[in-house]
């Protein structure tokens, strides 16, 4: 989960909570004050019901039926019952509510004074009243139907509020978390855009001190210090391999003089020879790490103008053979109606050539038969595939993982010239050319190159 998904959705959960918490207690609270409320209301008709029977002694049971069924402060399907000392009902109201009591509720509340339960939808209030002449139970029970309502509709607001509020949060969060995350993702894209053949990266700068601007500066900081240390480098190779070329191309002379002006022995002649195939692989080393230094400059000048792509491959095969004169290759075009156009690609001819060599030379000296298998392909519109098979021994996968590593050799190197660092220039070339190079064992035990030009 990303980080600006965590952001979003811990700072909409806790809303949510905070909201839902609020909404519970406002329903708590006000459910409390009805029921205090109404509470209040059925002790002072309790009370009134007392007062007029003890302080009106003359009034008969029907009249005060008849005030207490026309009060204009009655409840919904109240009920009044009044009980004396002896426990002996001595008024009932005249509404059809039944108050479920029991003797034992007169006693609690002859001790308690008063009580208050609820009984279904009805709550019931009960008061202990003495006086001089007599002592009074009563009971009062009654439906608070509009305090109900409004605490039903309460409810359903409060319910409803909390459901749109938590979606507008929630987009809210989701939203205003991807505007403030922006910058994040801008890096994300630009340090995925990052490599050696691209350290010119740079994050715009202001002049705010947020977070995501320290972040910018100072990863400019550190693009600006690895760009000068690769420089560095790179300097450092070429000038090295420059200094280089011309004592080991004097030595090579100097030897070669040798063997053609002095008479000498079988023996010697074959530490001479030896001595010079080494200081060619030495030249061959040191021109591969200032091509390979080259390369990997970013200002080189690539895309120099189109060139067929079947050109460049015989060019490569004609340079490999003066080397190796024993080198030869098939060559196969799979037929396609686009492949006159298709195989025009721009490219710089010079380097694509270079790492088509390489190509040919790793196939040449890895192969049994010293041959190589060519073929270009043209699958759709948007890929050119040109793949080298060659017989030989393949590698295993851990040597395939480090395959385009520099000065990566194998287990079938041995005993066999080179630097390792053939393949290494091919796959900076054809990544140049937005090609793609890879190596894979086909189903025949071949070594197979693949190389795929994006159109």
């Amino acid at each position: 989960m990303t980080l600006k998904k965590k952001i979003a959705i811990y700072s909409s959960l806790f809303f949510s909570i905070i909201f839902g918490l609020t909404s519970i207690l406002v329903y708590v609270q006000f459910s409390n004050f009805r029921e205090e409320e109404f509470k209040e209301h059925l002790e002072e008709k309790a009370l009134t019901s007392i007062n007029l029977m003890v302080e009106v002694q003359k009034v008969d049971k029907q009249l005060l039926q008849l005030i207490d069924k026309n009060s204009i402060h009655k409840l919904f399907n109240e009920k009044t019952l009044i009980f004396n000392d002896s426990f002996q009902l001595i008024y009932s109201s005249v509404d059809d509510v039944v108050i479920h009591w029991t003797v034992d509720d007169l006693r609690k509340l002859k001790k308690d004074k008063s009580f208050f339960k609820s009984d279904g939808v009805y709550e019931i209030f009960g008061i202990y009243y003495e006086t001089k002449n007599a002592n009074y139970y009563t009971l009062i029970s009654a439906e608070d139907k509009y305090g109900n309502r409004k605490l039903q509709f309460l409810s359903i607001i409060l319910l409803v509020t909390f459901l749109i509020a938590t979606v507008l949060v929630w987009l809210a969060s989701f939203n205003f978390t991807r505007k403030l995350m922006l910058p994040l993702d801008t890096f994300q894209k630009k340090i995925t855009n990052i490599s050696l053949n691209n350290l010119t990266e740079r994050f715009t700068e202001n002049n705010k001190k947020d977070e995501i601007n320290l972040i910018a500066k100072a990863f400019n900081q550190m693009m600006f210090r690895i760009e000068k240390s690769y420089k560095i480098q790179q300097e450092f190779t070429a000038n090295a391999s420059h200094e280089l070329r011309t004592p080991i191309a004097r030595i090579i002379t100097q030897l070669e003089n040798l063997e053609q002006f002095e008479k000498h022995s079988d023996e010697t002649k074959k530490y001479l020879l030896s001595l010079k195939n080494d200081a060619s692989q030495m030249a061959d080393l040191v021109t591969s790490l200032l091509l390979l230094s080259k390369v990997s400059d970013t200002e080189i000048e690539l895309l120099q103008g189109k060139k067929r792509l079947d050109e460049i491959i015989f060019d490569a095969i004609s340079i490999v053979k003066k080397s190796h004169a024993d080198f030869h290759s098939s060559f196969e075009l799979i037929e396609n109606p686009l492949f006159e156009y298709k195989l025009e690609i721009a490219c710089n001819e010079t380097l694509l050539t270079i790492a088509f060599v390489n190509l040919f030379k790793n196939a040449c000296l890895y192969s049994t038969d010293k041959k190589a298998i060519i073929q270009i392909n043209h699958p759709n519109n948007d890929q050119l595939i040109v793949s080298i098979k060659n017989n030989g021994d393949v590698l295993n996968n851990e040597e395939q993982e480090i395959l385009f590593q520099a000065f990566m050799r194998g287990k079938n190197s041995l005993n066999k010239p080179g630097s390792g660092l053939g393949l290494r220039i091919a796959q900076r070339i054809f990544k140049y050319h937005k090609a793609q190079l890879n190596y894979s064992v086909n189903a025949n035990n071949l070594n197979k190159f693949e190389i795929i030009f994006v159109l």
